[in-house]
């Protein structure tokens, strides 16, 4: 079992990291070594909220080699302390409330480091925060198909084949790590073309090519979903809210219209189940623009949800926003980026730009 771990491991994607020039870092350092960016969040600070996006951790200061694609719960603990230096944490609710400046924490997903590592600093600073489960993961009845891809590539003999699906032949090389990492890759890209049912039966058929199965009781233990038992306990904290985010985390403009809105409310009917409350919130699996339509939007309109979040990137202002489609920060960012983006970075020096100002 170890071994397998291992190789999941390895092949667990890199969280993208918002692009900087080198320069601009080091600019963003001089600014907010010097104060600066206090200034700049005072100017900009009425009518302004910023909602940040998480998924998963791992323990300590540095990145895990084994899991690239979880943050360092020291790293979150850093963020906390910047952004607060700036903006004051509130709920997803509180933000939208006319007049509001704050910070929003979210969390996608439903991974068990959540409650492990993530929720002990949210305690320790009494900061308000998100979680939009996929309930299928969290049920350990259907695997988020990302995940799933991983762990058979990862744990499949090592050897090279061609796969045969439908009517196309693919070649798979799995003798490297690096081969297995291209091979994933790859199949991400050609799998995120498809509906989920479809990505569910090449991975069906995929299993039996390489002649494993996937298994729950071998999923590296960061890797595993939050139990409703942990889910329940967050929220008794008073802290932490639950949405929804899908059953089986589909790229839903992939999908029927019949498959949305199954994805949709069957995962809102699931978190009400086992919280006992109504669920407002909604947030977009992968959440760029093309991951959606407008007839998702109008689905979980009709759903019940009060606040769909997106990821796309920008700041909210609550007197102009579209509850529907709310943006979010990416939150893999250094000290200075952070810094930056909460003290209202953009929206001054944009401003100042667009009075003449170079």
């Amino acid at each position: 079992m170890r071994h397998r771990e291992n190789r999941v491991a390895e092949l667990s994607p890199v969280s993208a990291k918002a692009g900087s020039r080198p320069w601009h870092s080091f600019l963003k350092g001089v600014l907010r070594k010097s104060h600066s960016l206090d200034l700049v969040s005072r100017a900009t600070a009425r009518d302004r909220v910023e909602i940040l996006l998480y998924h998963g951790f791992c323990p300590g200061s540095i990145p895990d080699p084994r899991f690239p694609g979880l943050m360092p719960i020291q790293q979150f603990e850093d963020h906390i302390r910047t952004w607060m230096r700036y903006l004051p944490p509130m709920s997803l609710h509180q933000l939208l409330e006319p007049g509001a400046r704050g910070v929003g924490i979210t969390f996608d997903d439903g991974y068990a480091n959540n409650f492990e590592l993530a929720f002990p600093v949210l305690e320790k600073y009494q900061i308000p925060a998100t979680v939009f489960l996929t309930t299928g993961f969290l049920d350990q009845s259907t695997p988020m198909w990302g995940r799933w891809l991983e762990f058979l590539v990862a744990t499949a003999p090592a050897r090279d084949s061609i796969f045969e699906w439908r009517d196309s032949q693919i070649p798979l090389s799995l003798t490297t790590p690096v081969r297995r990492r291209e091979a994933v890759s790859g199949l991400n890209r050609r799998l995120r073309l498809l509906a989920i049912d479809e990505i569910h039966e090449f991975l069906g058929a995929l299993e039996q090519h390489l002649q494993v199965r996937y298994c729950w009781d071998e999923v590296p233990s960061l890797l595993r979903p939050l139990a409703w038992d942990e889910v329940r306990t967050m929220r008794r904290s008073g802290l932490i809210t639950f949405g929804c985010h899908t059953v089986s985390h589909p790229v839903l403009s992939r999908c029927t219209p019949e498959v949305q809105t199954f994805e949709i409310v069957e995962s809102k009917r699931r978190v009400e189940q086992e919280l006992g409350e109504e669920c407002k919130t909604f947030a977009y699996p992968y959440g760029k623009h093309s991951d959606y339509t407008e007839a998702t939007s109008q689905i979980a309109r009709g759903a019940g949800f009060d606040l769909v979040l997106t990821a796309k990137s920008g700041s909210t202002r609550p007197s102009t926003c579209d509850p529907y489609e709310l943006p979010r920060w990416g939150a893999d960012l250094g000290v200075n980026e952070l810094s930056f983006l909460i003290a209202g970075g953009p929206k001054f020096f944009g401003d100042l730009k667009e009075q003449g100002w170079r």
